[in-house]
């Protein structure tokens, strides 16, 4: 890890049996970042954690939950860099974000940056230029409820950068099966906390005492807002860039309009209790 001089970057890495492809972040990141803190999903049952320590990061073992959104709170509080780089395991700088992020520390009027992050079907990239990921957080600017999907609250500037953070998950998350699999569960698991108490969600410098009011709204009518927020992540994914990019995009589009959807449908069902008729 490099020994530069202020501003220091922490980079926060939630794993869960990873190291088929942590190595190759971990490697990615060194002379980049100050400190790299690893919090891992439940028991570790694979050498993730022998990778990380190797790297020498601060490894913290979390109890499982499932999804990684309750334990970057952990990270964000644990980090003591000014700048937080929220980062995948199956994510790697390309060379030349290694090469000009340093110089992004630099500009002191941003309050985050983001960068290419192109579709990766689990062998090749199906596109260029779209979409953006904003990973790279000025740390007295956030702030970030432990909700599984919950954006990261900015205060301040986004830029927008044209650098590449590689992406290679090794399969392809936006096919059906992943859908069914994968995002079924995740949607689960958000519904289920947001008809909980705010209170009980980890929380990293959120000041709000009730639930967004976007949340609010699922909450009482999740079969109203069920249409709304199944068009509305569809229509901004395309004016965004996703309609230049092809039908591989507008399918992801399309996911991710569904997913949404579908909180809004487990939300209905866990809300009137008739979640087991659905298992």
């Amino acid at each position: 890890m490099s020994r530069n001089t202020n501003p220091q970057v922490s980079a926060c890495i939630v794993i869960r049996n990873e190291e088929a492809v942590l190595d190759r972040c971990l490697r990615s990141l060194e002379g980049i970042v100050h400190e790299i803190i690893v919090v891992h999903d439940g028991p570790c049952r694979d050498r993730s954690l022998e990778i990380a320590a190797s790297y020498g990061a601060r490894v913290i073992t979390e109890a499982f939950v499932g999804c990684m959104e309750p334990h970057l709170v952990r990270a964000y509080a644990e980090a003591r860099g000014e700048w937080l780089l929220r980062i995948d395991a199956d994510e790697f700088f390309s060379a030349e974000l290694r090469q000009k992020f340093s110089s992004l520390l630099e500009n002191t009027q941003a309050a985050a940056f983001s960068f290419i992050w192109p579709l990766y079907d689990g062998e090749k990239y199906r596109t260029k230029q779209w979409p953006h990921k904003i990973c790279l957080f000025r740390k007295s600017a956030i702030a970030f409820l432990g909700v599984t999907h919950q954006n990261t609250e900015i205060n301040g500037k986004v830029i927008k950068t044209s650098y590449l953070l590689e992406h290679h998950p090794g399969y392809n998350n936006y096919s059906w099966k992943s859908f069914r699999e994968k995002w079924l569960r995740w949607a689960k698991l958000q519904a289920q906390a947001v008809l909980g108490d705010i209170n009980a969600i980890p929380q990293f410098q959120y000041m709000g005492r009730q639930w967004p009011r976007r949340v609010l709204w699922r909450r009482r009518c999740p079969l109203g807002m069920l249409p709304f927020d199944g068009i509305v992540p569809i229509m901004r994914m395309l004016c965004e860039g996703a309609y230049k990019e092809g039908p591989f995009a507008w399918r992801v589009a399309f996911l991710m309009g569904l997913y949404r959807a579908a909180v809004d449908w487990y939300i209905f069902l866990y809300k009137n209790k008739v979640y087991s008729r659905y298992e």
